[in-house]
């Protein structure tokens, strides 16, 4: 980032490093909320953790589009966003099986038997 603000970098390998930059804050941000509202069994927290990865997908693509163009490859070289096909992969998977996400005490807890 201090490449950026002295000037170093600029133009489209400035917009790039800005948005992968902003992307990787709001992944950071996204994983201490899902830490710490994990437990919290509330109804939108998966549609939240959702939302906050499409930006963050968004952030990245954008990030590569900046630096290579629209079909990910240019006179900078050729961009493969395998990243972003985890990022949706991981999506689908939260989408798909939201239970083995939720924290429920087993059933011999509850009973108190441990």
């Amino acid at each position: 980032m201090q490449y950026v603000l002295n000037g170093i970098y600029s133009g489209k390998t400035a917009v790039s490093i800005i948005t992968w930059l902003l992307g990787s804050v709001l992944l950071a941000c996204t994983t201490i909320f899902a830490l710490i509202f994990a437990l919290d069994n509330r109804s939108d927290f998966f549609r939240q953790i959702g939302m906050a990865l499409v930006v963050v997908c968004g952030c990245y693509l954008i990030s590569c589009i900046a630096q290579y163009g629209w079909f990910l490859n240019g006179p900078a070289g050729i961009s493969l966003p395998g990243g972003l096909f985890l990022i949706v992969l991981w999506m689908i998977i939260i989408n798909l099986y939201p239970d083995i996400f939720l924290n429920t005490p087993s059933v011999e807890y509850r009973n108190g038997q441990s």
